[in-house]
């Protein structure tokens, strides 16, 4: 029993005179072309990675250009903004260099034991890229005895020929009293 019939060569009416493997392997290949095609314009296909290095720049970048004015600590006595940063990514010589503020770096057991009378830091959330862009998300969150609340930033930060650019937009807020 065949499993095609053989067909004419010159006219258009079927498969010709396939073996039953050629056929399967037709049919692999047809399917792994309509998979590329389908995933093409998705992350899975094109492989997006953010290199350590362009992490580092992006948070520098954004530490560099958020406004660290209005904080619930802000300024020492020569109005110094002291901002603390949450970050296992980053190291005190990575850190941006800014004029009337300076970084600090901290851990996650320093904001609950080392500062009990109240304590502002910032964090970083975790990259989220897309296909010409990165985003990544600045919190803001401060702790006293009393009071609780936080905010957000999320930038969205694109590679230029100069470098990286970042853009805020306002996230969420919370507030809560103990």
């Amino acid at each position: 029993m065949l499993l095609f019939e053989r067909i004419d060569p010159m006219s258009c009416r079927g498969i010709r005179n396939l073996n039953p493997f050629s056929y399967l392997r037709f049919i692999s290949y047809l399917s792994i072309s309509a998979a590329v095609l389908v995933f093409a314009g998705t992350d899975i296909a094109q492989n997006r990675r953010l290199k350590w290095s362009d992490l580092i720049q992006l948070k520098r970048e954004i530490l560099r250009t958020n406004d660290f004015n209005e904080t619930e600590t802000c300024c020492d006595k020569d109005k110094t903004n002291i901002v603390y940063v949450v970050d296992a990514d980053l190291s005190a010589s990575q850190l941006p260099v800014r004029k009337y503020v300076k970084f600090e770096l901290i851990t996650e057991e320093d904001t609950k034991t080392r500062f009990k009378g109240g304590i502002e830091y910032y964090s970083f959330g975790p990259p989220a890229i897309g296909r010409s862009s990165v985003r990544i998300e600045l919190y803001r969150e401060y702790y006293d005895p009393d009071n609780v609340n936080g905010s957000s930033v999320v930038y969205t930060c694109w590679r230029t020929s100069k470098g990286w650019k970042v853009k805020g937009i306002l996230g969420g807020a919370y507030a809560s009293e103990m």
